[in-house]
């Protein structure tokens, strides 16, 4: 498949505030529900258990994050047991997978 157009800019559209606030909710879903996770190198893979809100959470936040950063990919799939996150970036933008890695993700800081 060949993009065509403009490359999107790597770039997020929030302050440095919001984007505090915003790794903060991703880490407290990780801490509530991460089960584990996937790293290569343009793209990160979350599991978390489907319990209580988790799907909605995970849902709301991919949604809030493609529209800040519009350069990532992020699905959300969901089962009876788990909730699928996968956020994928194009070249150049590994740091910002790194970012989510950390995050979400204990002993990776």
């Amino acid at each position: 498949m060949t993009r065509v157009g403009h490359p999107i800019p790597v770039a997020c559209t929030l302050t440095p505030g919001e984007a505090v606030d915003r790794l903060g909710e991703w880490r407290a879903l990780a801490d509530d529900a991460l089960a584990t996770s996937r790293r290569a190198p343009r793209r990160l893979e979350l599991r978390f258990r489907n319990e209580g809100d988790v799907r909605a959470r995970a849902e709301a936040l991919a949604t809030a994050e493609a529209e800040c950063c519009a350069f990532l990919q992020l699905t959300v799939d969901a089962s009876d047991t788990e909730v699928v996150v996968v956020i994928a970036a194009p070249d150049g933008a590994e740091a910002v997978l790194d970012a989510f890695d950390r995050v979400c993700v204990p002993g990776r800081e």
